[in-house]
């Protein structure tokens, strides 16, 4: 304090261009020397010069209000820049996790895709099949149904053979015991006959029976067709759903890295302002401190 002052002192010196005083005189008093002779020595009215240094006083006096309210402003700038700080660190890390999480969803969006693009793939091969399934079956119905057609022509032959075999049997009595050779054959004619068309009868139940069941297989193999065809449909919606979810998750990912960046430039914004802040803070702590000193050069002239 008392080499600020003498510097004070001296610099005043220099100024009005008084030699300086003895060393063994104190600063204060070698400034309040210089200046009272400077005072009487000048053609400026003391009244003036009491004024400014009035003025300069009052001036000095308000300067250590006005450096300590800078200094409570600073700090509380600087606790709302590190609560700032502190909640951007938080909004980074919960952004990081959420991107984290967003991304996961993303990876299973695209597997799910994948999952239901082969089971796409799966179900038009199931129709494939179902539709040739239900070709082949239309096949053994209309086979079925011309082998009944064969089989009733085959029971009409059969049902004539039986009736020549019955007519020939009539003349071969009438025909006595010459006739009796014709009639053993019509007999047997007659007799194979009766066989053929009672197979006919038991081709035919057969294969009217095989027609029902081949109906039928038709018909289950058409609803499973109209089924497999309306999953088929579902898949294709599903799997275009998949696909928005999985461009939906990209531009998420995307979104969320973009705020994150965001974020991240806040936060070494408000490092910088913070760093400021300290910066600010110990300005106004040295310019506290030169108002002390000029107070206390400025009190070195007696009014």
């Amino acid at each position: 304090m008392q080499a600020l002052a003498a510097s004070s002192a001296a610099s005043f010196a220099a100024r009005t261009g008084w030699p300086g005083a003895p060393a063994t005189e104190t600063p204060r008093a070698r400034a309040s020397r210089i200046a009272a002779r400077r005072v009487r020595s000048s053609h400026v009215p003391v009244t003036n010069l009491t004024a400014i240094v009035s003025d300069v006083r009052k001036q000095t006096v308000q300067l250590p209000f006005a450096t300590r309210e800078i200094a409570a402003a600073n700090l509380d700038l600087s606790n709302r820049t590190e609560m700032q700080a502190a909640a951007l660190q938080e909004t980074a890390a919960a952004l990081e996790q959420l991107t984290a999480t967003v991304k996961s969803n993303s990876q299973a969006a695209r597997h799910a895709n994948e999952i239901v693009e082969q089971a796409r793939a799966t179900t038009r091969t199931g129709c494939d099949a179902v539709q040739a399934t239900e070709r082949t079956m239309e096949a053994i119905s209309q086979s079925s149904k011309q082998i009944v057609a064969i089989v009733a022509t085959i029971d009409t032959i059969a049902f004539q053979t039986n009736i020549l075999a019955l007519n020939a049997a009539v003349e071969a009595a009438r025909a006595g015991e010459s006739g009796r050779g014709f009639a053993v054959v019509a007999g047997e004619v007659r007799a194979l006959a009766q066989r053929c068309a009672g197979a006919s009868r038991e081709i035919r139940s057969i294969v009217e029976s095989n027609v029902g069941v081949a109906l039928e297989g038709a018909s289950s193999v058409s609803h499973a067709a109209a089924r497999m065809a309306e999953i088929d449909q579902v898949m294709t919606r599903v799997g275009s759903i998949m696909a928005e979810v999985v461009g939906a998750s990209q531009e998420q990912s995307q979104g969320i890295d973009s705020i994150n960046d965001s974020v991240l430039h806040l936060d070494d914004t408000t490092q910088r302002n913070a760093a400021l802040v300290e910066q600010s803070a110990a300005t106004a702590h040295s310019l506290s401190r030169q108002a002390e000193i000029l107070d206390d050069a400025v009190r070195l002239f007696t009014l």
